[in-house]
């Protein structure tokens, strides 16, 4: 707490400020973590392969977006 305090003393001082709780990242993982759950229902091992490749675009897919913020 104590190496963050002069970042919070700004936030205080600066009324336009936004508390940012990192929601859109939570967001975006949200799906990606579900999915690694569902690898153990795929049905059949080439299937739970097919499904893990495609988690995995989707996953390079958020982190280029993420990376343009």
């Amino acid at each position: 707490m104590f190496n963050q305090w002069s970042k919070l003393e700004n936030y205080r001082l600066d009324g336009r400020l936004e508390i940012d709780n990192n929601l859109l990242v939570e967001n975006a993982i949200h799906p990606v973590a579900l999915g690694r759950k569902n690898y153990l229902f795929a049905g059949s091992h080439e299937a739970a392969k097919l499904t893990a490749l495609l988690y995995s675009v989707g996953i390079v897919r958020i982190i280029m977006i993420l990376s343009l913020y």
